[in-house]
């Protein structure tokens, strides 16, 4: 097709793009020998990102390189052939790569963050701003650019849609919570986060975004700054004493007394037990992994590999005297080279196809099991952790709970939220 069979298109869908077709054409299309007309910049998506890009690192560079994609994503958009084939579904996967690919590189996001993130834009683009506006524009573009358009669509997305936990913290059939709304929200937010050039050049729009998420956050930092647990987190409480009481009563040396003596006896982590090497002496990379020395009749565990290991770093403590009875005798029962093996398999949870999931899975049934509580979890046993009466946490100095607090792999302030007040627990 000719170019001007295209402008006509993009003139009859926005006349306001159509007029920034001569810029594309003379400073963009330049940069590629590919690239000599309209229909070529729509059949080789890899040759005009390249030449984007090109332009992109030149001053100046207004208006900015994903506004200018934007003019050829409509003319694909408004033309229902163009937007039903193969090649304008690949050039509007090219397009939304220009953001996502920031993110897939940030080495400040651990693997697990960024496909958490990469899950919940696929479910924005299909479900949360589709159906809503009823729209065939489901671009990245056009979601970062119209946040307060996002925020409808996901309120009315979160009060159609099944919840695993509402607003009381309770399970329920209907809305999802806000912790879920923030999540979800959070992927958006971070494609500004971790591109900073996208960030300057639309800096007034990442700001409506921040104020939306902290509207979002603010009846949860609400929740967090009375120190009380939800209802359902009541009913599924156990107090420190009770669980140790109820620890000292399995049988010893069982998966289940070693678990929970892992969650009691020193200040519990997320489930990050999921691959856990044991050793008899010092591996020849300590900075990689998690794992545990047991080498003089001591125990050391070392934590490398967890959720916020990017910032709190090696995680290193010494094993104390009940935890190192209960897997030594757990390994003479069962000698094995991991702290746990998968029940059903008896393979390393590594080994397994979604190894911290299932080891999740498999440590919050036990936990329900031992406590016959089904609101029971391996967070619960964190809370009940830093709530204890004897830890006197009002007492302590900051540099102690600074200790306690990254010996749990996170920070004071949230130290604080995970801190319930007793005479609030029942």
């Amino acid at each position: 097709m000719k170019d001007e069979h295209y402008i006509k298109i993009l003139k009859k869908c926005s006349k306001q793009h159509a007029k920034q077709i001569k810029h594309i054409q003379k400073n963009v299309f330049v940069h590629s020998k590919d690239l000599v007309n309209i229909h070529a910049a729509i059949m080789k998506p890899e040759s005009f990102f390249t030449a984007l890009s090109i332009y992109s690192s030149l001053k100046p560079r207004n208006p900015p390189p994903d506004d200018l994609a934007y003019v050829i994503a409509l003319i694909i958009l408004c033309e229902p052939f163009l937007l039903d084939s193969k090649h304008g579904k690949k050039w509007l996967e090219h397009f939304d790569n220009i953001y996502v690919s920031r993110l897939k590189e940030s080495p400040s996001l651990k693997t697990e963050t960024i496909n958490l993130y990469l899950k919940n834009i696929i479910r924005i683009k299909n479900y949360i701003w589709v159906n809503p506006l009823k729209s065939v524009d489901n671009t990245l573009y056009t979601i970062l650019h119209n946040p307060e358009i996002f925020f409808k669509c996901l309120e009315e997305y979160a009060s159609q849609t099944p919840g695993r936990i509402g607003h009381d913290g309770r399970s329920v059939k209907t809305g999802l919570g806000e912790h879920a709304k923030d999540n979800i929200t959070s992927a958006l937010v971070s494609l500004f986060i971790h591109n900073e050039t996208f960030k300057r050049d639309h800096y007034e729009t990442y700001e409506k975004w921040v104020l939306g998420q902290k509207a979002l956050r603010k009846p949860i930092e609400e929740k967090y700054l009375k120190n009380e647990p939800t209802n359902r987190q009541k009913d599924g409480y156990i107090c420190y004493e009770d669980a140790v009481k109820i620890r000292n009563g399995l049988p010893d040396g069982s998966y289940e007394r070693l678990l929970l003596t892992l969650y009691t006896d020193i200040p519990p982590v997320r489930s990050d037990f999921h691959d856990t090497k044991i050793y008899n002496s010092e591996p020849s990379n300590m900075s990689k992994n998690n794992f545990i020395i047991l080498k003089n009749n001591k125990g050391t565990l070392v934590l490398n590999d967890y959720k916020t290991s990017k910032k709190h770093g090696t995680i290193t403590i010494d094993l104390p005297n009940e935890t190192l009875k209960q897997l030594n005798l757990s390994l003479k029962k069962e000698p094995r080279e991991y702290l746990f093996l998968s029940t059903s398999t008896k393979l390393p949870y590594s080994k397994l196809k979604t190894p911290e999931k299932s080891f999740n899975s498999w440590a919050n049934r036990t936990l329900k099991n031992i406590f016959k509580n089904e609101d029971f979890s391996l967070t619960m046993l964190r809370h009940s952790y830093i709530s204890r009466k004897d830890l006197e946490m009002e007492k302590m100095t900051g540099t102690q709970r600074n200790e306690i607090a990254k010996k749990m792999a996170h920070s004071v302030a949230t130290q604080e939220r995970y801190r319930w007040i007793n005479n609030k627990i029942k």
